[in-house]
């Protein structure tokens, strides 16, 4: 006499192991999904980066510029972002300068960096930074940062 499928060892085996197979299954596609999201994710904030880059290495830390209709110079970089730690996280993560101060040059950053919250909240503050200026002197901000 036979016994009972339930009884079945390969019956139990077989269950299991299917059951198992499309737990993986799910776990793949669910990792996939999570990769293309991070991958996304990664190259918005690396096109925010190299926009703000494209406009800051157009002026540099020591540079002055008299205003249309002004008696007075301005700091064109403190007056854009006049906190010194802001100031300090732009030239940390997104531009280098030169020995002297005087020339900011591209910072490439890896994407590992650019899932960093500093590196995210410096680009924010910085592009919050040029928003503003860009309200309160437009024609500076057009002439030199472009904007």
């Amino acid at each position: 006499m036979q016994e009972p499928w339930y009884r079945d060892f390969s019956f139990w085996f077989a269950l299991v192991a299917d059951i198992l197979a499309v737990y993986a299954i799910y776990i793949t596609r669910q990792t996939d999904a999570r990769e293309v999201r991070r991958e996304k994710e990664d190259q918005r904030w690396a096109t925010r980066s190299e926009k703000l880059v494209k406009h800051l290495i157009r002026i540099n830390p020591s540079m002055s510029v008299k205003e249309q209709g002004a008696d007075f110079e301005i700091g064109l970089y403190t007056t854009i972002f006049p906190e010194r730690e802001l100031q300090h996280l732009i030239e940390r993560f997104l531009v280098e300068t030169d020995r002297n101060r005087c020339v900011f040059t591209p910072r490439t950053l890896e994407p590992h960096e650019l899932r960093s919250s500093i590196v995210q909240e410096t680009i924010t503050k910085t592009e919050k930074g040029l928003e503003a200026f860009s309200v309160s002197h437009p024609k500076s901000a057009s002439y030199y940062l472009g904007l």
